[in-house]
């Protein structure tokens, strides 16, 4: 591993004579705070800033050796048209950019690129965990990585900046979050199609998905017939948030993705196999919460990520 990596580094802090104790109390009280910072003035529309991203991703894609004959002349003339997009498209934007915008802005890099970072971070983290440390640690790394944002809270000189704009910063970074969570709790079904044919859930479970469907029934007036013979998908099909939920305030999204996690941890102690519940619990889905934070004058609105083993909840 590179110097300064998580395996280079425990490797020192064992080497040290740091155990599995003391390096637990440290990551316990480990947290890593990348802010965005607010500057309206150097902000860029998000038009420009994906064409851009599509101009770098075609030329990576030159790179690959396969990239030949007519696969190259496509992806060159991809190249070209991308180019001739960002060059007619306005750098400016017509209209005045409002806080909401700055907002929106800041939050865009989430879903684009740094959700998945987050993912990559403690899957590398828990694997040098393991690999350096073995069984005498958890295998799994508390949440020590959290964003915060001064866009919306930044009280020092923006006069637009107020209570009430801090309030929708929160709520926008809440959404935000929310809605990466139930994008992965609804693709977690594809891979819930166990029957029940070649697998036996425990009895626990059973019982549970059996109440689930009596309570179906006397809300719908009638018993779900789908997914019968795949009983895991059949509990998240009764738990996953619905439309309706989806399209809500923030509180209803909330209590779905509960009521998922729930579901999830169900089926992990029921003995559903661990690749499944793995592919899910290690992408360390963010869950639903914000924080505000205060540096002297200037109050910071803050995304909160944790593991989904725990909540954080709305300021």
């Amino acid at each position: 591993m590179w110097r300064g990596s998580f395996h280079d580094t425990l490797m020192i802090l064992r080497g040290q004579g740091v155990d599995a104790g003391q390096l637990r109390h440290l990551l316990r009280d480990m947290c890593y705070l990348p802010v965005i910072t607010a500057h309206p003035s150097e902000a860029r529309r998000r038009t420009i800033k994906g064409a851009l991203r599509g101009i770098f991703l075609s030329i990576e894609a030159l790179d690959d050796p396969r990239m030949v004959g007519m696969y190259r002349a496509e992806a060159m003339q991809q190249l070209s048209n991308q180019i001739h997009v960002l060059w007619n498209t306005d750098e400016v934007s017509d209209n005045k950019l409002v806080v909401r915008d700055e907002i929106r802005a800041g939050l865009s890099y989430f879903p684009l690129s740094l959700f998945q970072a987050v993912t990559q971070v403690y899957r590398n983290f828990d694997r040098s965990l393991l690999d350096v440390y073995g069984g005498d640690m958890n295998p799994r790394a508390p949440s020590f990585l959290r964003f915060g944002s001064w866009i919306g809270g930044d009280r020092d000189g923006h006069p637009l900046v107020t209570t009430e704009v801090t309030a929708l910063a929160w709520r926008m970074q809440a959404q935000t979050i929310c809605l990466e969570y139930l994008r992965r709790v609804e693709a977690l079904s594809d891979q819930l199609s166990y029957s029940i044919k070649l697998c036996r859930p425990s009895a626990a479970f059973m019982d549970n998905l059996e109440a689930d469907q009596r309570q179906a029934e006397a809300l719908y007036g009638a018993r779900a017939n789908r997914y019968l013979q795949e009983p895991y998908r059949r509990k998240h099909v009764h738990h996953a948030p619905p439309v309706a939920a989806r399209s809500g305030a923030y509180r209803t999204r909330a209590g779905g993705a509960r009521q998922s996690l729930r579901a999830a941890r169900l089926c992990q102690r029921s003995g559903l196999a661990r690749i499944t519940w793995a592919s899910w619990t290690r992408s360390r889905a963010p869950v639903s919460g914000t924080t505000a934070r205060s540096r002297n004058r200037r109050q910071a609105s803050s995304i909160t990520f944790t593991k989904p083993r725990r909540y954080v909840k709305s300021a």
